[in-house]
């Protein structure tokens, strides 16, 4: 049985580890976020999935697409990209910073919500559910039980 002072030390550390944790489950999140969004965003001219980028808060104006195309011919290379880039983002933040992905380009919810014959609707609400799932996994990893 550990003693009072063994349960401070350990409590002690613990709290000294939980900003770390959190802060790995956030990337952990947003990287499977993202993962979901460059899988399932239709892509026709790929303006759409080029646009999916992290910040901290700021929303920038929509960028064209990486590479152009027509009927989602410059899928994969748009999305690779807009991947990378996220990527980069994600592991540039500082420790603590708030990762915010956002999409500006303004026909983006009603593709979403069902308007192209490309791809099955409700793809942001599908990446909400990955995020959550990878969040509770990781948890799950380093020994969180509840919350």
């Amino acid at each position: 049985m550990a003693t009072l002072l063994q349960l401070s030390t350990r409590m002690r550390a613990l709290a000294a580890s939980l900003p770390a944790i959190a802060d790995q489950a956030k990337r952990v999140s947003a990287t499977a976020a993202l993962d979901s969004l460059f899988q399932d965003t239709p892509a026709d001219t790929s303006t759409l999935i080029s646009n999916w980028r992290v910040s901290t808060g700021a929303v920038e104006a929509p960028i064209p697409a990486h590479a152009l195309g027509v009927k989602g011919s410059t899928r994969e290379a748009s999305a690779g990209i807009a991947k990378a880039l996220a990527g980069e983002a994600i592991n540039a933040l500082p420790p603590g910073a708030p990762i915010v992905i956002y999409n500006s380009v303004p026909y983006g919810r009603y593709v979403n919500d069902g308007t192209s014959s490309q791809a099955p609707r409700l793809f942001l609400e599908k990446a909400r559910l990955a995020a959550r799932l990878a969040a509770t996994a990781f948890k799950r990893s380093v020994g969180v039980k509840r919350g």
